[in-house]
């Protein structure tokens, strides 16, 4: 059965959702959305309604999804990355809060946070063990009320992740070492890489948003204007005459507006290249650009210039389904790797900030907390349904005991010893002469119970409880019809100890699949007399 998987982006300037259809042997891109936010002032940050609220938009109500994977928006969480000086991750898990806690200025019971191993070395020689993770941390509020927004149109997240951590769900070509750059219109998002799993992770402010401020104050532009300049400018060298799109600004002009605007950015991504350098075995030899600024004609060469790395966008993810353009492709990227993360579930990545009383009702840690208990119900089952058997063969025992004693006494009077062995006593009072069938009971309790079962072995039914008295048997069984359980009935009349055979209720069971009885028989063999 094919699984339907979301991936959402919340955007500030627009809300991405790729749905993935992942059954045993496909993966398929059903679509790829997105819906422009809408804010009062374009100039500051969206707030989650306004996101929630273009969001809304791309969700068909009433249809059933799988799983739904979202990245937190904007800069609500802060990551650190931690060493710790052993690899046992239980151990980790163990000392892991106490680390957090001298990380923030908030009560760890305030906060969720996750991690997610970037390295890990053990002890060999005089080389230590080693353990590097990624922390993301986030205050507890944030989480829920982005989860209470989400449950307002229907969805309900088994992941809550980070953006930059999600990006490595991304198909890439197979390199040493890489890095991808999310250039959005707020935040940037950094992703490392080593061998296909994430070494450094980090975002920042910058993107789409500063290019379009800086067009609009060098040129006192209104909002919507400079954004179009900045959609159809370039930061290739051309003729430096040319008006872009016929707005009397050069194409010189703005390509030194939009590459000073770009300078922080770069400036970041290089500090962070070589902190990255400093952690890395191995040298970066790519940058792949995405995000909707990545759409900028001349920033990978910008790129590539500045950083000294080879820099160039993102290759399409080979994805079959519906045939998406590049650009739109560039566009949800992230939420085409949220969607991914969905579909490996924790295989390629364990962090998951829905923790805590804010777990995903269908995720493992509810089931096993549900396992949990239903293991220890079955645990006190298991002791009851024990304590039931112990007492019924102490009771058993019990009334053998009083049947040996009642021999006993019998024998002693008539032959001036005692015997148990009901078979031994009835042939030594017979050839003394005494009264066999008055005296001695034929059957003893544990013989009786042995005979009994023999007889019920017939096709068909089933004796489910059976209390053996001293003069009666009760029995409760179920049988595939009326006439095996006049077989059973006729199969202990065959037995001489049994004189009376009396049915109790016989009925369908509520489902009418088999018939119910209860029988009570008389037993004159453990009773003293026949």
């Amino acid at each position: 059965m094919a699984l339907r998987i979301l991936g959402i982006d919340l955007g500030t300037s627009a809300v991405k959702v790729a749905e993935l259809r992942s059954s045993f042997r496909s993966l398929e891109l059903v679509s790829l959305r997105r819906a422009p936010v809408v804010s009062e002032d374009p100039r500051r940050i969206p707030r989650l309604s306004e996101q929630l609220a273009a969001l809304s938009g791309l969700v068909q109500g009433g249809v059933h999804l799988d799983v739904v994977v979202v990245a937190l928006p904007g800069a609500v969480a802060a990551t650190h990355r931690l060493g710790f000086p052993f690899a046992d991750l239980r151990r980790l898990e163990q000392t892991l809060g106490f680390e957090v806690e001298g990380q923030i200025p908030f009560d760890l019971a305030d906060v969720r946070y996750d991690y997610e191993v970037l390295s890990q070395k053990s002890a060999r020689g005089d080389a230590p063990a080693r353990t590097e993770v990624l922390v993301g941390v986030v205050r507890r509020d944030i989480v829920s009320t982005l989860l209470a927004g989400l449950a307002g149109l229907g969805l309900d997240p088994r992941i809550l992740t980070l953006p930059g951590l999600a990006l490595q769900q991304l198909p890439l070509p197979e390199l040493g070492a890489d890095v991808i750059l999310d250039l959005g219109h707020t935040r940037v998002g950094f992703l490392a890489r080593e061998n296909g799993r994430p070494s450094f992770v980090r975002g920042f402010d910058g993107g789409g948003q500063a290019l379009t401020l800086a067009l609009a104050r060098a040129r006192s532009l209104e909002w919507t204007e400079a954004d179009a300049l900045k959609e159809q400018s370039s930061l290739l060298s051309g003729d430096p005459e040319v008006q872009v799109g016929g707005s009397g600004i050069s194409s010189a002009d703005t390509r030194q507006i939009l590459t000073r605007a770009l300078m922080p950015v770069v400036r970041e991504v290089r500090q962070t290249l070589k902190q990255v350098s400093g952690l890395a075995r191995k040298p970066i030899e790519r940058v792949w650009l995405t995000g909707g600024t990545a759409r900028l004609e001349g920033l990978a060469e910008l790129f590539t210039q500045e950083l000294g790395v080879a820099a160039q966008p993102l290759p399409d993810p080979a994805l079959p389904g519906v045939t998406v353009a590049h650009e739109d492709l560039q566009l949800g990227s992230l939420a085409i790797a949220l969607a991914m993360r969905g579909h490996t579930g924790n295989r390629t990545s364990r962090f998951n900030l829905r923790r805590g009383d804010q777990t995903f009702q269908g995720d493992f840690g509810k089931v096993r907390e549900r396992a949990m208990r239903l293991l220890a119900l079955a645990a006190a089952l298991f002791l009851l349904y024990g304590v039931r058997a112990y007492a019924e063969m102490a009771l058993l025992g019990k009334r053998e005991r009083q049947i040996d004693d009642a021999i006993c006494a019998a024998t002693k009077q008539a032959l001036g010893k005692c015997v148990k062995d009901p078979t031994l006593a009835r042939a030594q009072l017979a050839a003394a002469g005494g009264n066999v069938e008055s005296t001695i009971p034929e059957q003893s309790a544990v013989a009786l119970l042995a005979e009994t079962a023999s007889r019920l072995s017939v096709d068909g039914a089933k004796v489910t409880e059976m209390d053996v008295g001293i003069d009666q048997l009760q029995l409760h069984g179920t049988a595939d019809s009326f006439e095996t359980v006049d077989k059973v009935v006729t199969a202990l009349k065959g037995y001489h100890c049994f004189s009376d055979v009396q049915r109790g209720r016989v009925q369908k069971s509520r489902d009418a699949s088999e018939i119910e009885f209860n029988l009570s028989v008389r037993n004159d063999c453990v009773g003293g007399t026949q």
